[in-house]
């Protein structure tokens, strides 16, 4: 897959791990050691108990896609279409902007 050419984000401490992860092409999520929970978006702390005891895990990359739309117009310069999604990863809801996809009129 080429490089990404529009706006990269830019990384926060809380976000450089997924960041440099997702270079990779890798999904790492954060983790809360005191109490398991895996979740997403990054964060200073557990949404579930508040520790800020995390540490990041690989996710497998499966789940359940619940929802998505696609967005063919656009704001942007590079005029990227793009897909916004709501799935579960094993564990986490996560949300999702998918790029480089082809759309395929069904009708």
């Amino acid at each position: 897959m080429p490089d990404h050419a529009g706006p990269l984000p830019v990384p926060t401490p809380e976000t450089r791990r997924y960041w440099e992860a997702a270079r990779r092409h890798v999904l790492e999520l954060p983790r809360c050691r005191a109490c398991g929970h895996r979740f997403f978006y990054p964060r200073a702390a557990c949404p579930r108990c508040l520790s800020a005891d995390l540490e990041w895990v690989q996710a497998s990359g499966r789940g359940t896609l619940h929802t998505f739309t696609v967005v063919l117009k656009t704001t942007t310069a590079a005029g990227v279409v793009w897909s916004f999604t709501v799935n579960d990863l094993a564990n986490p809801a996560a949300t999702a902007t998918i790029t480089n996809f082809e759309v395929v009129n069904a009708a």
